[in-house]
């Protein structure tokens, strides 16, 4: 026999569900294994992977120079809660720091929220005080803290978290417990300024994740290099870089697996000189989408599991799609996900008797073949995927779908249902991607999709067409793409220090200085790596920002001062403006350190060391449904599809682990070094839909995501072209779709009070203003008797208008609160106000834009006249003219879904969305027993609620609530409305459009002249943040479905003539 070469190289990628590996001899050929990660036997993937490669190319243990291992460990511990026993070590007095945390709710509309469980078992409070400047008030008190943690040795914990306030200028005290933490036997302490996060909670929370995760990781780590003596052993980072087991971390791992695949898509990319990628990663039970345009993407900040983990890491965004997210039929419209049905029982055709799923469509449809999946479905775990089990499901289904249509021509036999759950799945898919590119100004049309993942291959081509990329990448090992960026990752380390001081009032020898000290701490670092410093690549960036700004921005540093000039660049591009005369502050500073890496031959053909004689040549006969009909499709493997050669679809390329659909309208080449290159042979034309007048199921699904997303992204652009912090950190503002009627379409869930008012206030400006609007202008509005929630919510709205029509099709609106819009005390909401004058300046639709000029003079005088003016008038402009932005790219994104589906269509399903809302609240209103409540306030006042049904309606009747006050708990009628919008939303419990047609069975009276119809000018400051919480607190006790709360929102003002602060702090 030949003698094998020595020095094997492996590259691992575990995952939930599979482990992928790469092993590379000394000549350079590379061998492709894949596996289930949860073996019979309990046996590590990891281990019997490579001894099944080694025993097909036979070896010896002690050939094995290296491996490298990227792993959802870290990710499955902290969901499945299963790390290690930990301790979270605090600053006495904020024991409860990380529950209580931002008390931000995952659903707004869940009544019964479960809390993420916390990763610790024990805290400890710690006696010691460091004031924000550094200086110790009260010194540790180290007799406590060892009696506490000789406590917590014996109660078993294994690992310490530790975060005392204020350590980042001052770590004395951390360092001190760490010391006497190392005389007793933990496995782990996590120290929290080694995360060098300015805010307590999300370093707390960081802190808390490494340490939970560090000893998980590390005893695994240690078992490889146990049985694996002598091999180097090197973990993937979630910044992209590689470390040994000793250095590698909790916090750092957490995206260990996924990071892979972007390392490996890029690499790819490069090679053919590609710069502009989106990486398009679609596994069994999610897709990860990343942007690359010449260099990698960070992100400092990403929550998993309810826990906020702040450590630099490449920006990969998760969407809920993937080849087990659930199918099914509900409220009319055909919905994918977000559920996946997992490993176990996965979908239907696992034979497992799991649910209908994506991969089930794509069975069903030709688009994957049983042939070419490992034979480990079924009950006796040897089968292939069943098909028969999938069809008998669709039958049924297609059955209660096509029960329900008014309209018997949209029926739609089991292809035509199963490729329009595709649909909807690849729209859901697109719009994700959306949101990292095209609502950051990003151009996709120069852009290559690179497609990889199990699943990748079967929709790249549709998701490509609905975001109008022209070219697709595809590697022949697409499924294993992480375990190939493994091969291509460098060993590396990044180092950060928070300054918070003035641009200007730094020399640049002192951040000479501090960045040397950063490299130098690199370089110890990869020494321990055994990375020579000689082979070393230091990046250095700084992370800047406006003063009393939050929003940071990264950029290389240059030791000029030409960076003011690039950060002023790059923040007017990314939010629109550039603050006048603002000191620039230096966040922070930030080196890298990248191992060079040394350059080698290596073969680019990949071997399987399983199934390699499944098909020798091309399979004909076989046919794909595509787009309503059956196309002949021929089976090619990869290694036969000849270099060079163009060939259209539909084609199906095959592998031993990768599927490659080509659609009709794409062809495809392969390239010199075995790449996929597919582009796009025809432009994408308008679709038509026959019968737009009848409500096909979906399409329903279709547009409520469309105008709903439409919705979300005039949100993020207001987000980011707002100036004040209200608007942009505690993101206080709503956005929203109206039709010609201005009856609401499509609402996104930004805020409970905003939902369902803004109409009325559309509403209002439509009757003011009819037959005198035109193309180009905007109005604002806050008055709170015709259709305004408080004064400081400020609401523009702009009408779009459709070619040679005389009246608005459509209208935008964006609501935004402001920090202070006047009045008599700071923030606009004087306790002792007796008249709506006292409260600020008040807007009747005032037109703050016509024909595309800014009233910019006439609304700086309206903000300064009168007796209460605003007190920061250039900071409403500013907001102002953020929510005119943002009206105005909800035009641009409405025409575009205008042209996409002609004028009509969209018109109707305008409609069709609103009754769809409407027959969702109907089907729960037989379920609501009759019932009454009174419900007393502090002030005296009474709010009297009867609920009964009647003539299919639901009667929500004030009548016999406390009449109108002169104080400011007058609650106008738009906020009564948002909060009968939000309890009935609740009370359906399920994802329904959010519109006006949720109003169609309800009938709501209210007293005239009553707490909850004030006249003017009466108060109603606190109506919107007090009332508001009462009536919602009547009406789920009416309902009977929960138990009322403390019925305050507490809120908190503070500020003078140059600055205000506004916040609800409620809980």
């Amino acid at each position: 026999m030949e003698k094998v070469p020595s020095n094997w190289k492996f590259y691992i990628d575990k995952g939930g569900t599979f482990t992928d590996i790469l092993g590379i001899n000394g000549q350079g050929e590379i061998f492709v294994h894949k596996i289930l990660s949860q073996l019979e036997k309990k046996e590590d993937p990891t281990i019997v992977g490579i001894k099944d490669i080694l025993s097909f190319i036979p070896s010896k243990k002690n050939n094995i120079k290296e491996i490298r291992i990227g792993t959802t460990i870290g990710t499955n511990a902290l969901l499945e809660r299963k790390g290690a026993k930990t301790a979270f070590l605090v600053t006495e007095g904020f024991a409860d720091l990380l529950e209580i945390g931002y008390q931000q709710r995952p659903d707004i509309f869940d009544l019964h929220i479960k809390k993420h469980e916390q990763l610790y078992d024990q805290v400890v409070e710690v006696k010691e005080r460091i004031y924000a400047d550094g200086s110790i008030h009260i010194p540790l008190n180290k007799e406590d803290i060892l009696n506490k943690l000789s406590a917590l040795e014996k109660m078993g914990i294994e690992s310490l978290s530790v975060a005392l306030l204020h350590s980042l200028k001052n770590p004395k005290h951390e360092l001190e417990v760490a010391e006497l933490a190392k005389t007793f036997n933990f496995k782990n302490i996590s120290l929290s300024h080694f995360f060098p996060v300015p805010k307590i909670v999300p370093r707390g929370d960081t802190t808390t994740v490494d340490a939970y995760l560090s000893p998980i990781i590390k005893k695994y780590g240690q078992s490889l290099e146990k049985y694996f003596q002598g091999t180097s052993l090197f973990f993937m980072q979630s910044n992209g870089g590689l470390v040994k087991t000793d250095s590698s971390s909790g916090a750092g791992s957490v995206l260990s697996g996924p990071v892979g695949g972007i390392v490996g898509a890029v690499s790819i990319g490069k090679k053919l000189g590609l710069n502009k990628i989106i990486g398009f990663d679609m596994g069994g039970t999610s897709t990860d989408v990343f942007h690359f345009a010449g260099e990698f993407e960070n992100s400092y900040e990403k929550i998993l599991s309810g826990i906020r983990i702040c450590t630099p890491m490449l920006d990969i965004n998760t969407l809920a799609a993937g080849g087990g997210s659930i199918i099914r039929f509900a409220d009319r419209r055909l919905q994918v996900g977000p559920e996946s049905a997992g490993a176990f029982p996965g979908p239907s055709s696992y034979g497992w008797e799991g649910p209908l799923a994506i991969t089930d469509c794509n069975l069903l449809l030709g688009r994957i073949i049983p042939d070419f999946f490992p034979k480990t479905f079924g009950k006796d775990r040897k089968g292939v995927l069943n098909k028969k089990v999938v069809k008998n499901n669709f039958e049924d289904l297609a059955q209660k779908v096509n029960k329900s249509l008014e309209d018997p021509t949209l029926k739609k036999d089991i292809f035509k249902l199963a490729e329009a759950y595709l649909e909807v799945a690849n729209q859901n898919m697109a719009l994700g991607l959306k949101k990292i590119t095209t609502e950051r100004g990003i151009d996709l049309k120069d852009h290559v999709l690179v497609s990889y993942g199990g699943a990748g291959g079967q929709h790249a081509c549709d998701v490509a067409d609905l975001l109008s990329i022209g070219k697709i990448l595809a590697h022949p090992q697409s499924s294993v793409l992480s375990s190939y960026g493994l091969l291509q990752a460098s060993i590396s380390k990044k180092t950060k220090k928070v300054i918070n001081k003035i641009f200007n009032d730094f020399e640049s020898s002192a951040l000479e200085t501090i960045y040397r000290e950063l490299e130098k701490d690199i370089t110890n670092f990869m020494a321990n790596q055994g990375v020579l410093k000689e082979r070393i690549k230091y990046i250095r960036k700084i992370f800047l920002r406006f003063e009393d700004t939050f929003s940071v921005m990264e950029l290389p540093y240059s030791p000029d001062k030409s960076i003011l000039k690039d950060f002023n660049k790059l923040h007017l591009k990314e939010f629109g403006f550039s603050p006048a005369n603002a000191s620039v502050v230096i966040d922070s500073l930030l080196v890298e350190g990248l191992e060079i890496k040394e350059t080698g031959e290596m073969s680019e053909s990949f071997t399987s060391i399983k199934d390699l004689d499944r098909f020798k040549g091309e399979i004909a006969g076989h046919k794909v449904f595509w787009r309503g009909k059956w196309y002949q499709c021929p089976i090619t493997p990869m290694e036969k599809f000849l270099t060079g050669k163009k060939e259209n679809g539909p084609l199906i390329l095959a592998s031993s682990t990768t599927i490659i659909f080509v659609t009709p309208n794409w062809e495809i080449t392969k390239l010199s070094g075995g790449e996929f290159l597919l582009e796009k042979k025809s432009r994408q034309i308008k679709k038509i839909i026959s019968s737009p007048e009848h409500a096909d199921p979906l399409y329903l699904e279709l547009f409520n995501n469309r105008f709903r997303s439409i919705a979300e992204r005039m949100g993020v652009a207001l987000q980011k072209n707002a100036l004040s912090i209200n608007i942009k950190e505690r993101l206080d503002y709503s956005c929203a779709i109206f039709d010609d009627k201005g009856e609401l379409i499509s609402n996104a869930p930004h805020i409970p009070v905003h939902l369902g008012s803004i109409a009325e206030c559309i509403k209002s400006v439509i009757t003011k203003f009819r037959g005198k609007m035109k193309e180009g202008d905007s109005y604002l509005h806050n008055d709170p008797y015709t259709g305004g929630t408080h004064l400081p919510d400020l609401t523009v709205v702009t009408p779009l208008f459709l070619d040679n029509k005389n009246n608005p099709a459509y209208y935008l609106a964006s609501r935004g609160h402001h920090a202070d819009i006047g009045g008599k005390h700071p923030g606009s909401m004087p306790m002792d106000a007796k008249s709506i004058l006292e409260e600020g300046v008040l807007f009747k639709g005032f037109k703050i834009v016509g024909e595309g000029i800014f009233k910019e003079s006439k609304l700086l005088k309206l903000l300064l006249e009168g007796p209460y003016p605003a007190r920061n008038p250039k900071a409403n402009m500013a907001d102002l003219k953020a929510q005119i932005s943002a009206n105005h790219l909800g035009i641009k994104e409405l025409k575009l879904l205008i042209e996409e589906y002609g004028e009509k269509t969209v018109e109707a399903y305008s409609q069709h969305i609103q009754k769809n809302a409407a027959d969702s609240v109907k089907s729960i209103i037989s379920t609501i027993k009759k019932s009454s409540v009174e419900v007393p306030m502090d002030n005296g006042s009474n709010i009297k609620l009867s609920i009964f049904q009647e003539d299919e309606k639901l009667h929500i009747d004030f009548s016999g609530t406390s009449p109108e006050r002169q104080d400011i708990y007058n609650t106008p009628f738009a906020v009564t409305k948002a909060a009968i919008f939000y309890v009935i939303r609740c009370l359906i419990g399920r994802n329904i459009p959010l519109n006006s047609g949720c109003f169609r069975h309800l009938e709501i009276n209210i007293p005239e002249k009553s707490l909850l119809a004030p006249t003017f000018p009466l108060p109603v400051a606190a109506g919107n943040v007090e009332t508001s919480q009462i009536i919602v607190d009547a009406l789920l006790a009416a309902l009977g479905i929960q138990a009322a709360s403390q019925g305050s929102m507490n809120n908190l003002l503070m500020g003078n003539n140059n600055f205000q602060y506004y916040e609800t702090i409620c809980g």
